[in-house]
């Protein structure tokens, strides 16, 4: 196969080899009659945008219409495709949020955020014991430290709590709205149902309540014995005794962590079905339609045929995912 590019001879050579009929149409007028030499396979009109092909090809349809042949021409719009939806993307915005999909702000801010919290080093426990109590007022002081109380513990069940409650939550408007449900249990029953849902939602907000109390009670608790300790040791003059282990501190630092790093790996992972316009019939040759596809920079993926949607730098997206 060779590439005869738009050298007029050659074309004409080409040309004379097939059948052809002769058409005499008037696209611009009775005044401007024109013949053409129409092929029996492929014909290409070449000109500029505004030279007339629409309206030739529109006297061709009129012709063979009128001997008995059934033809139409498809005229595309005045507004180029790509300005008309936007296949460029320009204007294209949207969010993760409405795509039913994680932002993961919180998990985000925790990572940017995140320091090593350190495990309480064994000089710190040797420094306080090995000191001498030569002070007038430690031989005197009955209680000389308190240790902290765990309350990470009940803000954990707190937001369990929380979370088992948004789960009720989502039954109850299940139930409530959705129109099978009606239709195949009877009312009285769905009335039942509702009620003991609105119980045990109750219940459930008197127990978050409860904790949350329970917790914030614990936080002023400690803040207290952190006073109370510091104040010993400035009286004593004796190290102050560490209050924890910190191994537990480490952990929860970790697991808190990580649970962020996989919440975030799973949105990144997320595939999202792609996004289907309707433009327009195209007649015989069926419907159009403008697809957008759209995926999540997780660090490897690399496509020019791809932009950013609102306009956001790939380089930090990349960064993160890679992290």
């Amino acid at each position: 196969m060779s590439f005869i590019g738009k050298d007029e001879a050659t074309i004409n050579t080409v040309l004379n080899r097939k059948e052809s009929e002769l058409v005499s149409i008037t696209p611009f007028g009775i005044a401007e009659r024109m013949e053409l030499s129409i092929y029996n396979d492929i014909n290409i009109l070449f000109g500029s945008k505004g030279t007339g092909k629409t309206d030739i090809l529109k006297g061709l349809s009129e012709y063979y219409n009128s001997i008995g042949y059934r033809t139409s021409v498809y005229q595309s719009s005045n507004k180029h495709l790509d300005e008309e939806f936007d296949l460029r993307g320009l204007s294209f915005n949207t969010d993760l949020s409405s795509l039913g999909i994680n932002e993961c702000n919180k998990e985000i801010e925790l990572i940017k955020n995140a320091t090593e919290v350190g495990i309480t080093s064994l000089s710190k426990y040797k420094q306080h014991f090995s000191e001498e109590e030569t002070n007038r007022i430690a031989k005197k002081l009955t209680i000389k430290s308190i240790n902290h109380f765990d309350e990470e513990n009940l803000k954990r069940k707190v937001l369990e709590t929380k979370e088992v409650l948004t789960n009720f939550n989502k039954i109850k408007k299940y139930v409530s709205t959705n129109v099978q449900v009606q239709e195949l249990i009877d009312l009285n029953l769905i009335e039942e149902l509702l009620y003991l849902l609105e119980k045990i939602l109750n219940t459930l907000k008197e127990k978050i309540n409860d904790k949350y109390l329970e917790a914030k009670s614990i936080e002023l608790l400690n803040n207290i014995v952190t006073i109370f300790n510091a104040e010993i040791t400035k009286k004593t003059g004796i190290p102050q005794k560490p209050t924890t282990t910190g191994f537990a501190e480490y952990a929860r630092n970790r697991i808190r962590i990580e649970k962020a790093t996989n919440t975030i790996i799973a949105s990144i992972n997320t595939v999202i079905n792609p996004i289907d316009d309707y433009a327009g019939k195209l007649g015989e040759k069926g419907e159009l339609y403008c697809r957008t596809n759209l995926k999540i920079q997780d660090g490897q993926f690399v496509n020019g045929s791809y932009s950013t949607v609102k306009n956001i730098n790939k380089t930090p997206q990349k960064i993160l995912a890679q992290k």
